[in-house]
């Protein structure tokens, strides 16, 4: 929907017994739990969007978690291997260990074969620390160096896959390992 507008289902057993306080106060309306006047023009928005999206939220997914399942056998198939969480796992994510060799350095191979990857996670991006996620994932400092983040949309296929794993495979192959 519009930027700026959202929802939140809450039980109304959970506002009756005041187990949720509002952030900032004033008015009355919304049973005193924001203050304002409504975007009402956002809110039409956002319900059309939801009404629209709803079935295709589920089919991108749903081809995500297909093209997500490909990707991680044919990434184990390059010399790299995939950090699997246990239990369920975001779609759109692969985090990709590399044999020895830096993430900045596969990331700037790969690029060059018109591969868009990252060294780390969105919000870590501008940091030079080790990314804290690897580690508490049990990584060590080295490994989580090695690291790069693959991150997959609704209009990514098999061949796309295949496309970043023949790069990737040949990145191996190609780049100076770390001593």
């Amino acid at each position: 929907g519009p930027k700026g507008v959202g929802a939140l289902y809450v039980d109304p057993n959970i506002i009756k017994t005041k187990q949720l306080i509002p952030l900032i106060y004033g008015g009355e309306q919304e049973t005193a739990m924001r203050p304002g006047t409504e975007n009402t023009v956002g809110v039409a928005g956002f319900g059309a969007a939801a009404e629209i999206g709803y079935g295709k939220l589920s089919e991108s997914i749903s081809n995500m978690i297909e093209v997500r399942k490909y990707a991680v056998e044919k990434i184990n198939e390059t010399g790299a291997s995939v950090n699997l969480p246990e239990g369920d796992t975001a779609p759109h994510v692969i985090s990709v260990r590399l044999p020895n060799i830096k993430s900045e350095t596969m990331l700037h191979f790969l690029s060059a074969n018109d591969i868009c990857v990252s060294s780390g996670s969105a919000c870590s991006s501008h940091s030079k620390k080790t990314s804290r996620a690897l580690l508490a994932f049990g990584l060590t400092a080295r490994e989580a160096d090695c690291t790069i983040r693959v991150s997959l949309c609704e209009s990514n296929t098999k061949e796309d896959i295949d496309l970043l794993c023949t790069a990737l495979k040949k990145g191996i192959e190609t780049l100076v390992r770390i001593k």
